[in-house]
């Protein structure tokens, strides 16, 4: 497992694979950073809350393209690539603030997302598969699990 680190860098979250490369990045914008994107590649994700009591979360590109849809009533996250549609599902203990993905058609772990305490600050890692190279779904699971620890 490959295990990346998310640092707080301002007003936003930046993660980190294990050579500390950057990945990306959730930044907070807006007035009073009341909204959330993503930045890959120098590509901008926009974070939309969608849905019935906003139980699911949105991940478009600058054209309004859908890439990523977290649907928390079904535990589920899709990823729509230019080819197939990929499914996943969420599991978390419920005395646990951790998540882990994992891949719907042979229940394989994908990511894992992990959060330490020291003090008043915490540490948040994300272990994943050797072979995921998905950086849009890694940012995406950071997004939400961070999600946990801001409310």
């Amino acid at each position: 497992m490959k295990l990346l680190t998310a640092k707080k860098i301002k007003n936003s979250w930046k993660l980190f694979d294990e050579k500390n490369n950057f990945i990306g990045e959730r930044l907070f914008v807006g007035f009073l950073g009341n909204r959330k994107q993503l930045i890959l590649n120098d590509k901008i994700y926009k974070i939309r809350n969608s849905g019935f009591f906003t139980n699911e979360i949105h991940y478009e590109d600058e054209n309004g393209r859908l890439w990523v849809r977290i649907d928390f009533v079904h535990q589920r996250l899709f990823y729509y690539s230019e080819t197939v549609t990929e499914i996943y599902y969420l599991k978390s203990k419920l005395w646990s603030k951790n998540m882990s993905l994992h891949k719907l058609e042979n229940d394989n772990l994908v990511m894992r997302f992990n959060s330490k305490r020291s003090f008043s600050t915490y540490t948040f890692e994300i272990e994943t598969d050797e072979n995921f190279n998905n950086n849009l779904l890694k940012m995406s699971f950071l997004d939400l699990n961070l999600r946990n620890f801001e409310d």
